[in-house]
Formats: C-alpha cells, sequence, structure tokens
C-alpha cells in the first residue's frame, strides 16, 4: 500500500496598476487585488498493489487520487480592471495634415470598446480538481510479456464558467455548467 497526503496552496493577486493618459482616455489607476483567489486543498492519493499467486507473476492493482487544476497567472488576469481593447475606424484626412482630428474620424467598429465587462470571480469559488481512480490485474505470460486489463475513470469536479447574470435561468438564451 502506498497512501500519501499533499497539501496544496495557490495564492494569487494584481498589484496596483496604472496607465498613462492618451489622446483619447485620462491617467487611470487600479487599486491592488489581493487573494485571487486563496485556496488552501488537501490533496489524498493511495495506490496499492497485491501479488495474488505469491510467484511474482500476477498482481491486482489500483489507485485512487484527487488532482487540483494548476493555475498560474492567467486566473487572476481574467479578473484584471486593466484591460486592452483595438477599436478599427475609417479616417478621412480631409485638411491633409496627417493628424487625426475628431470631426475626421469615423464611427467605432466596437460598441464596448474601452468598457470593462462585469466580470468577477464568485467569491465563493472553489478549485476545480479531479478525482482519478484505476484498477487493474497485470499478468507475466512469459518473462519479458505480460498482459494488463484495467478500468480508468477521471470526474471533474467544481469546474469554472462564465455565466450570464444578466439572462434570467428560465431563459432559452442561457447555458451553463449546470
Amino acid at each position: 500500500m502506498s497512501p500519501g497526503l499533499r497539501w496544496d496552496h495557490f495564492n494569487s493577486s494584481l498589484p496596483e496598476q496604472s496607465a498613462a493618459a492618451g489622446r483619447f482616455v485620462p491617467a487611470r489607476t487600479f487599486p491592488a487585488v489581493p487573494d485571487l483567489p486563496n485556496w488552501y486543498n488537501v490533496v489524498p492519493r493511495f495506490g496499492w498493489a497485491y501479488d495474488v499467486t505469491g510467484r511474482g507473476r500476477t498482481a491486482v492493482k489500483g489507485n485512487v487520487g484527487l488532482y487540483v487544476l494548476s493555475q498560474g497567472t492567467g486566473f487572476a488576469m481574467t479578473y484584471s480592471p486593466s484591460i486592452s481593447a483595438i477599436d478599427q475606424r475609417t479616417w478621412t484626412d480631409s485638411n491633409r495634415d496627417d493628424i487625426a482630428q475628431e470631426n475626421e474620424i469615423g464611427p467605432t467598429s466596437n460598441v464596448n470598446f474601452g468598457v470593462r465587462r462585469n466580470q468577477n470571480p464568485d467569491p465563493d469559488i472553489s478549485r476545480p480538481y479531479q478525482l482519478v481512480a484505476d484498477v487493474g490485474i497485470q499478468h507475466e505470460v512469459i518473462p519479458g510479456l505480460g498482459v494488463t486489463v484495467s478500468y480508468n475513470r477521471r470526474q471533474f469536479m467544481d469546474n469554472i464558467w462564465t455565466e450570464n447574470i444578466a439572462l434570467d435561468r428560465a431563459s432559452p438564451l442561457f447555458t451553463c455548467g449546470d
């Protein structure tokens, strides 16, 4: 038997951010966001093997374990208040000075340009994990040649998705991980 227990901690944050003023926007400052998220997980694993005949040729083996999803900077950046966006517009240089004046720039092609999506993590969000288990039998037919039959199962738990809370759950447009 091979029991195991691991303690896993993941803590991410966003530092204070600032963006200089541009031609069409003022300078902006965004406060630091700590603990985005702050997860503590106990991760058990257990494996076993049993020599059925006692001759070392046939073994029944199995294991079960919990595996937390690896996270990096991408999780926190999903919720960053500082955004980058592109807006493609037409420009007619009416006075031929090679400087775009407001009256020479066409309408926006991106109606949400410069607007941060109201995307925030659920305060009770849990860390995604997988429950993995397998059991099998292995038999040595001749030295150097073996046969194995096994059953493997993987179950994904606490998956993260984006839910549009502006839509009613009864709406046919509403879809999520239900």
